[in-house]
């Protein structure tokens, strides 16, 4: 048990980036998030099965935000079906990073990947046009509603999954491969009245990287520091003890 813990506090992810907390970071392949007005005292994380904790401080560990591998909206990896219902356009200002965009105004249409991985990330579209997305991972439902109307503006969107909205797909977490469907669901409730149409947009898709190799800073965490880190626990856990100990004995 020990041993777990140790790395647990080990390999960190920072919240720095994902939701811009000084402080606080989760464990590798887990999402931080905060749902308050007062993030310093919210931040939390939540793993591949759904499940939160609390985050712990930076200070208890090495901390760092693995990289992502983006797999662009033209790739091969990707299955649009039926595929003549898939335009491909240039990416407008606001865009996620993609030079072209796919886009479908066909109803059922719908765009598959598949990944290796506990965690994926989805970088779609909004637009005055935009419609709403039903979400499948590993077949399941998990959102039947991702809305991309905006009336005002083109602007990138991300989600990534897990956390689910609602139902974990059933043995999610006792697999490392998976597939993210997305199908046109049609028009927004936001949209005005008498829409009949809408366009969605695809920018692309990320897998996080969540290996010992460090993005930004290029700092890897070798065994020898996983050792020395062991051993220094090691020997906190049984300083204290013995301190409780003599404690316990003077009583």
């Amino acid at each position: 048990m020990l041993s777990t813990g140790v790395l647990t506090l080990l390999f960190k992810v920072s919240c720095d980036q994902p939701v811009n907390i000084r402080g606080f970071c989760c464990p590798l392949g887990d999402i931080c998030f905060t749902v308050t007005n007062d993030p310093k005292k919210s931040v939390s994380c939540i793993d591949a099965l759904g499940t939160t904790s609390a985050a712990f401080p930076t200070s208890t560990a090495a901390s760092f935000s693995p990289s992502l591998s983006i797999i662009q909206n033209a790739e091969p990896a990707l299955l649009f079906s039926p595929e003549k219902a898939w335009n491909t356009t240039q990416a407008a200002a606001g865009s996620c990073g993609s030079s072209t965009f796919h886009s479908t105004d066909v109803v059922n249409a719908t765009v598959s990947f598949n990944y290796t991985g506990p965690s994926v990330l989805l970088n779609v579209m909004t637009s005055p046009q935009g419609g709403v997305f039903a979400v499948f991972i590993d077949d399941t439902q998990i959102m039947n509603r991702f809305d991309t109307f905006d009336a005002d503006q083109v602007k990138c969107i991300r989600r990534q999954y897990p956390p689910f909205p609602s139902l974990v797909p059933p043995g999610f977490g006792s697999r490392n491969s998976h597939s993210i469907t997305l199908m046109h669901y049609g028009p927004s409730t936001l949209a005005p009245n008498g829409t009949v149409s809408s366009v969605v947009q695809l920018d692309s898709f990320a897998v996080p990287q969540f290996n010992q190799n460090v993005s930004g800073n290029s700092r890897v965490v070798s065994k020898a520091h996983i050792v020395v880190f062991v051993v220094f626990q090691l020997f906190l856990v049984s300083t204290v003890s013995s301190q409780l100990f003599q404690i316990s004995s003077d009583f």
